[in-house]
């Protein structure tokens, strides 16, 4: 199938996502917290954000993997299991910190940026991708270290909740998954010509 067809639907998925983001931010934050969950916010959450810096860290952090994508080449199904695991993957790790409220989608753009680094590790060392995560990944913690009050940010232990989600899910789906099928085709075939004997 013709790649332009993914990259339009990427495309497509961005651009409206942010308009939703704007929309959503034009209403009163209805952030998730385990300490009081709701339905709405368990469903809504990463569609608000705590400012306008947040959002429009978030649209181009968005931008930024589909853009990465599109050159790795990811279709717009498996983009779409990525983003929702890494997003979704924020409300059981809320429940280890019920006082913090979440909100936005950074989750699901960390699990994005690892599906498309581990599909890019041919072309990439390990030894750029891995720094170049940690210093995006723990932007809090560092900036706290250097400001002389070392804490490691909340956000940023999300933030590689979901880069993890996206990297084991990658290596599942495109690694772990099909070996498995493959076993299984094997041991089908094997056992149908061992009934003909």
């Amino acid at each position: 199938m013709d790649y332009k067809i993914e990259e339009e639907k990427l495309v497509f998925f961005a651009f409206t996502l942010a308009i939703i983001l704007l929309f959503f931010f034009s209403l009163t934050p209805q952030p998730f917290s385990a300490a009081s969950p709701t339905l709405f916010s368990a469903l809504f959450f990463q569609f608000f954000h705590f400012s306008a810096t947040h959002l429009l860290e978030n649209i181009v952090g968005l931008s930024m993997v589909v853009i990465l994508s599109i050159e790795m080449k990811l279709k717009f199904k498996e983009f779409a299991l990525f983003y929702l695991a890494g997003v979704y993957i924020a409300l059981p790790l809320s429940f280890f910190f019920p006082a913090a409220a979440i909100a936005g989608s950074s989750t699901g753009i960390y699990a994005v940026l690892a599906a498309t680094l581990v599909k890019g590790k041919k072309y990439l060392s390990w030894k750029i991708l891995i720094p170049s995560f940690a210093v995006f990944a723990f932007s809090g913690t560092i900036i706290s270290f250097f400001s002389g009050s070392f804490s490691l940010a909340l956000p940023d232990l999300f933030h590689l909740a979901g880069f993890l989600a996206g990297a084991v899910l990658f290596e599942f789906i495109h690694q772990r998954l099909p070996e498995a099928l493959r076993q299984a085709e094997k041991q089908l075939f094997q056992s149908a010509y061992a009934h003909k004997l």
